[in-house]
């Protein structure tokens, strides 16, 4: 009842700190309390996930890194360090984290889920941080990165795909830090194109 409660009070705008503060006492007793799990043993997934949701559209950033956190360190206890489980989690940390700008803490933290499993979003993940970072070799190993992944997001998607072009844009954001202005025009052209 009280999942259900929180779930329609958050869409009431006036009442979304109140919903905030009932699911996170839900995910707190939760995790506190694993026996309560027993019934739906990810339910304590599901419920942090809303959670870091609901914060999420409030830009509640600091909080969202928070609840990630914990279920991250929910998730290693449980499953182990190396779960599938764990990237997508460490995937929307390393987000609120990028939000708050804390770029130096992503790196290691997509580093780690690279190491799980490695799809094309986390990298781009990491080559922003590197990006954000500086230095030649970290802008370096970014333009690999990010080469990389435009390679495996054109042959799904397609260049034209919006998602493809938000990749594209991340890489000429790249190629201007590192002074390749010539290849970054000739991407910008082509992606006008596509635009249109």
């Amino acid at each position: 009842a009280k999942i259900d409660l929180s779930g329609v009070m958050s869409q009431v705008p006036a009442k979304a700190d109140e919903a905030i503060k009932l699911m996170t006492s839900i995910v707190d007793d939760l995790s506190e309390n694993p026996d309560q799990n027993a019934a739906d043993p990810r339910l304590y997934e599901k419920m942090s996930g809303k959670l870091a949701a609901m914060l999420s559209e409030r830009n509640k950033w600091a909080d969202v890194e928070a609840v990630q956190r914990k279920h991250v360190a929910f998730l290693e206890k449980k499953k182990g360090p190396e779960d599938e489980s764990l990237p997508p989690v460490m995937h929307v940390l390393c987000e609120a984290l990028a939000r708050q700008e804390k770029w130096a803490e992503v790196e290691p933290i997509m580093r780690r889920a690279r190491t799980i499993t490695s799809r094309p979003a986390m990298d781009n993940v990491l080559a922003m941080s590197l990006m954000e970072q500086g230095g030649d070799e970290k802008l370096e190993e970014a333009e690999t990165l990010l080469r990389a992944c435009l390679a495996q997001i054109y042959e799904k998607m397609g260049p034209d795909h919006p998602n493809t072009l938000k990749f594209r844009h991340n890489f000429v954001n790249c190629l201007e830090k590192t002074d390749k202005l010539d290849e970054a025009e000739e991407l910008l052209r082509a992606m006008l194109q596509s635009c249109d």
